[in-house]
């Protein structure tokens, strides 16, 4: 509850409609935009009040909107289905909301590590290869609360060791 959902909306916002983040960070490439809501069954409802809400309401470009589904997780199949939805819409922008509820169960004794590093791995090349910014939310884990800010994301180091960015988002 910290807003990271929210600013991806507003980058989603900035993208499809050309205006600057913020009215300040000017978007250098707008295009279309693709969220894939996964976390939060009334997402749908969230995000289209959030765009209801925006002083923007005229866009260039389309954003597409695709609700929870059942069994959805990052593999080989989502990544072979999320390529083929890229390749149809063309957007500029992926939101995948969030790497919890897409990331897939492991199998007792695999390595947490690898899996992570694997996943974020493919996202970051697909999104290289197709020319769209991938962006995945993730939240804090409350078993690294003690942590320094960019060691806090559930899961391990593997998680900003195979991407090329990140946006550190914080309650104040």
């Amino acid at each position: 509850k910290s807003g990271k959902t929210v600013l991806g909306f507003q980058l989603a916002i900035a993208v499809a409609s050309g205006r600057a983040v913020f009215d300040w960070f000017n978007v250098l490439d707008p295009g279309p935009v693709l969220i894939l809501e996964q976390d939060d069954s009334s997402g749908t409802a969230s995000w289209k009040e959030t765009l209801e809400k925006s002083p923007v309401q005229e866009f260039k470009h389309d954003i597409y909107f695709e609700a929870r589904k059942k069994g959805r997780f990052l593999c080989e199949e989502f990544i072979a289905l999320l390529e083929a939805e890229i390749d149809a819409l063309k957007p500029k922008l992926v939101i995948l909301d969030s790497y919890t509820a897409f990331r897939p169960a492991r199998s007792g004794g695999s390595d947490l590590v690898k899996g992570e590093s694997e996943d974020f791995a493919s996202l970051d090349e697909l999104g290289t290869r197709k020319n769209c910014l991938i962006l995945m939310i993730h939240h804090n884990s409350k078993g690294a609360f003690l942590q320094d800010w960019d060691s806090q994301a559930a899961g391990t180091f593997a998680i900003t060791a195979a991407i090329q960015g990140q946006i550190h988002v914080s309650r104040y």
